[in-house]
């Protein structure tokens, strides 16, 4: 069942089985992301190259994720369409976190000086 938060494009070309997967993945990264801060949306974005070099199209995937107040940007590219957006969701959810801690960290200074003063 899809989201309504999640919009795909460029996915029109793309199999119900494919799609199918494509969610489930999509869902597991969106339960990591709601474990960091409230999730609002993902917007993916898909475009297939093919390049004379490749015998099979390169899948480039940007991705975009809006969760908490925050706006994080990801893109990747294989030629395995699940690698690529799996990249590119894994990429998101360390920004994510990483955003989360050192928002935390920052909270928590600022906490101290506070209490620090108002002691003194």
């Amino acid at each position: 069942m899809p989201n309504e938060n999640v919009v795909l494009s460029g996915f029109s070309q793309i199999d119900k089985s494919e799609l199918d997967m494509i969610n489930k993945i999509v869902d597991t990264y969106i339960k990591k992301y709601e474990e960091i801060s409230s999730f609002k949306s993902l917007k993916i974005h898909l475009k297939s190259v093919k390049k004379k070099t490749l015998h099979i199209p390169l899948n480039l995937v940007d991705i975009k994720l809006e969760i908490g107040n925050k706006q994080l940007a990801s893109t990747a590219d294989h030629r395995n369409l699940y690698s690529a957006i799996n990249i590119a969701l894994e990429r998101l959810y360390a920004e994510a976190t990483h955003e989360h801690e050192l928002h935390k960290e920052k909270w928590k200074e600022f906490r101290h000086k506070v209490f620090r003063r108002s002691k003194s």
